[in-house]
């Protein structure tokens, strides 16, 4: 705590900030708990990053790729609150949002981090539902191949945690 006594360190808070399975979480509150914590963009990324910059922001940017796990956390909660309603106002092209939704997805589900691991999983299937009435199947089907391929390698993992996480997304 501060001299105040009201203001905690983001790196606390963060242990402990619900994430997009807890009902009612505002994925913004999440997200700005966590940026205190993310590192600046590397210079040498910025044209690797710019998609995801021009499709969430600089700051949800910075969280999904920071090296502290609670802010990779954040940010999938943050996409897995917010997408129904950027699917319904999507200002760029449906087919971008997906290309980007999905490679957040592709790159979390890589995560050696138990619970971005399991963030990512649950935010994968709150993810591609609002696609599916919006773009075509075999797109969609496209995006998706590659993430039930990287599920099924996860299920021979040696953690019985990552496992349970890769048995509930496939079954959602």
């Amino acid at each position: 705590q501060s001299s105040g006594g009201k203001d905690l360190d983001a790196s606390i808070i963060m242990v402990d900030v619900p994430t997009s399975n807890a009902p009612g979480q505002d994925p913004q509150e999440v997200l700005a708990l966590a940026l205190p914590m993310a590192e600046p963009l590397d210079e040498m990324a910025l044209d690797f990053v710019a998609p995801l910059v021009d499709l969430f922001g600089e700051g949800w940017t910075r969280c999904f790729y920071s090296r502290h796990w609670q802010c990779r956390g954040a940010a999938r909660s943050y996409i897995a609150g917010t997408i129904v309603e950027r699917v319904g106002q999507c200002s760029t092209t449906i087919g971008e949002l997906l290309d980007g939704t999905m490679r957040t997805v592709h790159e979390g589900l890589g995560d050696q981090n138990i619970k971005v691991y399991s963030e990512s999983c649950r935010c994968m299937t709150q993810v591609v539902p609002p696609f599916c009435d919006q773009v075509d199947g075999r797109l969609l089907i496209a995006h998706l191949a590659p993430l039930l391929k990287q599920l099924c390698v996860r299920m021979g993992d040696s953690k019985e945690a990552v496992r349970s996480q890769t048995t509930d997304a496939l079954f959602r």
